[in-house]
């Protein structure tokens, strides 16, 4: 384990980007979610209001 962590660089941390997606692209997928679940939410008040 103490060796695992102490080789982040380099071969290990390029495999380890492979195993999970990208922080950024993760954050991008989340955001375009939260995104559509408020023009979901709005436009379901909007009908409402109306």
């Amino acid at each position: 384990m103490s060796q695992r962590s102490a080789g982040k660089s380099g071969e290990s941390a390029k495999k380890e980007v492979r195993k999970k997606p990208p922080l950024d692209t993760w954050i991008a997928a989340v955001a375009t979610v939260n995104a559509g679940m408020a023009i979901a939410v709005a436009a379901e008040a909007y009908r409402v209001s109306r």
